[in-house]
């Protein structure tokens, strides 16, 4: 045999991807494997501001597998209607699979994760406790999936139509500032034609994410000051998004503010129309004691950065 001097190994997205898969697995989500060619018409659905074109096959199998698919989500719709057809109404799958396009007159190949959920993802009969899937349990799953790789996302509103999904619930997934996928609600519409009942669906192109060098974690040291928690609450225009609220919270200070989130939202009464009232918690620590003088300080900081930037007004 011949020497080598190097042996065999994956590579880096090869490790990740693997990594996806068990966690996927252990987030109780069966992996699931579909036909990579589709029928003409079925190529045209579930593309999300799509300038491709499919590719067609010069001797196809049959008129069902003429085209190479362009997104995983068709089959794995078509592999919910085949559970919903047969009366079993708790669907909880993954694919992790290759899409094919031309795009300025090249062929192009990529992988896509696709998620479909509906019905119940876990239930304990005994005690009538049940989990119902909704949009927050799909996007749960794909934060704590991707968290463990070390990969962050941001969701944004639909910003164009996409018949196929509900314009409400709907986001665009967002990675390093570019769109990467979507999750959400199949369209009332989609679902009542193809008797399907909340079902909830993701796709995501995983190639640049899984890509990406993991860095080595550093470890910090836990501090044995416990830490200091202050509650604002300010109005915004409505069309200003909560994610933008946190990350320009963030960007005020980085070694002090631990964390800041979100717990209430309230439109009504007492606020105006275009407005919202935003409740948010900010979370402070540090290796030294905080003090008061310390802690307004920051927070000060927090509300003329939000002041200036959403012209926020602090709420009484």
């Amino acid at each position: 045999m011949p020497s080598t001097a190097t042996s065999g190994k994956l590579t880096n997205y090869q490790k990740r991807r693997k990594q996806l898969k068990h966690i996927l697995s252990d987030l109780g989500l069966t992996e699931n494997v579909t036909y990579s060619l589709e029928a003409n018409n079925d190529t045209f659905k579930f593309l999300h501001k799509d300038g491709t074109k499919e590719i067609e096959l010069m001797y196809p199998i049959s008129a069902e597998r003429k085209v190479l698919r362009r997104s995983l989500a068709n089959g794995a719709v078509n592999q919910a209607m085949y559970c919903f057809n047969r009366k079993l109404k708790n669907v909880a799958t993954f694919e992790i699979g290759k899409v094919y396009y031309e795009e300025e007159g090249s062929y192009k190949e990529e992988e896509n994760l696709a998620i479909v959920l509906a019905g119940s993802l876990s239930s304990c009969e005994w005690n009538g406790q049940n989990e119902v899937c909704d949009f927050y349990t799909l996007k749960g799953i794909i934060d704590t999936a991707f968290d463990s790789l070390n990969v962050s996302f941001t969701y944004k509103p639909l910003d164009v139509e996409f018949k196929e999904m509900h314009p409400l619930r709907t986001a665009i997934i967002m990675f390093n500032n570019k769109p990467v996928g979507y999750v959400g609600e199949l369209h009332p519409k989609y679902q009542k034609e193809h008797d399907l009942k909340d079902v909830y669906i993701a796709e995501i192109k995983i190639k640049d994410i899984l890509n990406i060098e993991v860095k080595t974690k550093i470890y910090e040291q836990i501090s044995k000051v416990p830490s200091v928690e202050r509650d604002i609450a300010l109005t915004f225009k409505r069309d200003v998004l909560a994610s933008d609220i946190i990350a320009t919270i963030k960007s005020v200070d980085k070694k002090v503010l631990s964390d800041a989130y979100i717990f209430d939202i309230y439109q009504g009464e007492k606020v105006k129309e275009d407005e919202k009232s935003v409740a948010i918690k900010l979370v402070f620590t540090s290796y030294e004691t905080l003090t008061d003088e310390v802690i307004n300080g920051k927070v000060n900081k927090v509300l003329k950065e939000l002041e200036k930037v959403y012209n926020a007004v602090l709420r009484a």
